[in-house]
């Protein structure tokens, strides 16, 4: 019975069926929501092997669903180093390193499109990737930082560490909590300009923040000893008439 339901339904879908039932059927999954059509496909092409080829060729005729946004590479990382990184998942239809036209330096980031869909749906179950000596992440192109690779409680998995040395590297970091459990992104942030540690960057700016504010510090002092210094000297030269002492007070006072 099983087997004639699966003939019926191939023969439907080779001689395409009739234009009224085709409208029909669009009537009956226009309403539903996407959860409703994406578990109903799903379902359909688990059973019939030629709905599950219509869907896999649908879905990588468009290079947005096989386009990879790759962030969190390292200034040295090339096109080639980073096509090496995602060659393992499968053929790599293009992919390249973003450079910035101005000053010739990476950007941090590229892009990754497979040829197949499947590839990319691979390359997304481990999204994080170290290269040259950093851990970059993907995600669909489409999606753009806030990828559909994140999870909900990426917030609640996320560290900031603050007080880094300007020596310690990605590798340092990594090897050090890596010994709490199994790390999933991780890095240390660098000014892409420089190409030292942000830290390092943002201690030169403290630094010189503290030296403003220490001279000027010392020129309210000075100036507020000049002041004080020049209110001095205009009371030595005013001449101000003394008051009368007690004793000079008494004598007038007998002599009355």
């Amino acid at each position: 019975m099983e087997d004639l339901k699966k003939r019926k339904l191939d023969e439907t879908a080779g001689n395409g069926g009739s234009s009224d039932s085709e409208e029909n059927l669009r009537s009956l999954l226009e309403p539903l929501a996407k959860p409703h059509l994406v578990e109903l496909l799903a379902k359909l092409g688990s059973q019939y092997p030629s709905i599950a080829e219509e869907i896999k060729s649908i879905a990588s005729a468009d290079p947005v669903h096989r386009k990879l946004f790759v962030r969190g590479l390292a200034w040295n990382t090339t096109s080639e180093t980073l096509c090496a990184a995602f060659q393992g998942h499968g053929e790599i239809e293009e992919g390249a390193v973003i450079y910035d036209k101005n000053t010739g330096k990476s950007r941090g980031y590229g892009f990754i499109t497979y040829k197949n869909i499947e590839s990319t749906q691979i390359a997304l179950r481990a999204p994080s990737k170290m290269i040259d000596g950093r851990m970059a992440v993907c995600n669909l192109a489409c999606d753009g930082l806030t990828g559909s690779s994140g999870t909900p409680d990426l917030a609640r998995r996320k560290l900031f560490i603050g007080g880094l040395s300007p020596d310690v590297s990605s590798e340092m970091l990594l090897s050090f909590f890596g010994r709490y459990g199994d790390i999933e992104e991780g890095s240390v942030a660098y000014d892409k300009d420089t190409t030292e540690s942000r830290l390092s960057v943002s201690l030169h700016l403290q630094i010189l923040i503290e030296i403003i504010s220490v001279t000027f510090l010392w020129m309210v002092i000075i100036l507020f000893l000049f002041a004080v210094g020049l209110d001095l000297l205009l009371l030595r030269h005013l001449r101000l008439p003394k008051k009368p002492s007690m004793i000079h007070k008494s004598c007038l006072g007998d002599g009355a």
